[in-house]
């Protein structure tokens, strides 16, 4: 299970918000990648693939819940 970090927690760790904001960016673009492949191969794939998707998908969320903390 994922821990989601206060501010201070993270920045005792050494990041910041934009190194947040850069990780979450490009866990993005793999899961738009993901979602574009899945769309070429007619809107089926393999559990292999499901799973990889599925991981980006929750680093992305994670990431968008460690943002929203910063607030």
């Amino acid at each position: 299970m994922n821990q989601v970090f206060t501010p201070a927690e993270l920045a005792a760790k050494g990041f910041s918000r934009s190194d947040v904001q850069r990780m979450m960016k490009k866990t993005e673009t793999r899961v738009n990648s993901y979602a574009k492949q899945y769309a070429q191969n007619g809107f089926k794939c393999s559990e292999s693939f499901q799973r990889s998707w599925d991981i980006e998908c929750a680093k992305w969320d994670h990431l968008k819940t460690t943002l929203a903390a910063w607030h």
